[in-house]
C-alpha cells in the first residue's frame, strides 16, 4: 500500500532494490572473470571476492561518519528528526558505484593486470554499501510509524529482483565487459531519475 500512497517511498525503493542487480552480476561475473578468462583455480579465483569486502569495511567508515554528521544535524535541529540528513553517504557512494562497474568492466580482459577489477570491485562494494544504508536509515526516518512497512517493501522489491536476476544474467552474458557498461549507464540514469 505505501508503495502507490507516496511517491517518494516508491522511488526511493525502486532505487535501492535496482542497485542490488548490477551487483548480483557482478557476483556472477567474478568466477567467469578469474576462473574461466584468467585461468585460475576455484581457491584463487574466489580470492577477489574480498576486494567488495574492503570496499564495505570503507563505506562502513563512511556510514560511521554519516551517523556522527546526522547527529550534528540533530542536536541543531533541537532534537527533530531529519531524514535528509541521512543521504550524504549515499551522495559519497554514489560517485563509487557506477564507476566500479565501469571499471570491472573494461578491465575484465585477460590482458588487463587483475588488479584493474578489483579496485573496480572495491568501489562497487563501497557504493552500494553506502547506498544501501543510507536508503534504509532514510526510509525509517521518514516513515517512522510505517518504517516496517516501508523497510518490507523494500526487501520484497529486492529479493524479487535478486531472484530473477540470475535466471537471465548468465544467459545474456551480462558478465562481460560491454554488458557491464550498460549497467554503467543504467544505473547513472536510475540516479538521475530519481534525484
Amino acid at each position: 500500500m505505501l508503495l502507490y500512497t507516496c511517491k517518494c517511498a516508491l522511488n526511493l525503493i525502486r532505487m535501492a532494490s535496482d542497485e542490488s542487480d548490477p551487483v548480483i552480476s557482478a557476483v556472477t561475473a567474478f568466477p567467469v572473470e578469474f576462473q574461466q578468462t584468467r585461468g585460475w583455480n576455484a581457491v584463487r579465483g574466489s580470492l577477489p571476492f574480498l576486494s567488495i569486502v574492503i570496499g564495505v569495511l570503507f563505506a562502513s567508515c563512511v556510514n560511521i561518519w554519516g551517523q556522527f554528521y546526522y547527529l550534528k544535524r540533530f542536536n541543531a535541529n533541537n532534537k527533530k528528526i531529519i531524514p535528509e540528513a541521512r543521504l550524504m553517504p549515499m551522495m559519497i557512494g554514489s560517485f563509487f558505484f557506477a564507476p566500479g562497474l565501469f571499471i570491472m568492466g573494461w578491465t575484465s580482459k585477460a590482458d588487463v593486470h587483475w588488479t584493474g577489477f578489483c579496485i573496480g570491485a572495491a568501489c562497487l562494494g563501497f557504493g552500494f554499501f553506502t547506498i544501501f544504508q543510507s536508503a534504509l536509515n532514510y526510509l525509517v526516518d521518514t516513515y517512522l510509524m510505517l518504517a516496517a512497512s516501508a523497510l518490507s517493501a523494500n526487501m520484497f522489491m529486492r529479493s524479487v529482483l535478486a531472484a530473477s536476476f540470475p535466471l537471465f544474467a548468465n544467459a545474456c552474458k551480462l558478465s562481460s565487459f560491454p554488458s557491464m557498461s550498460v549497467f554503467q549507464s543504467f544505473s547513472m540514469l536510475i540516479k538521475d531519475s530519481v534525484s
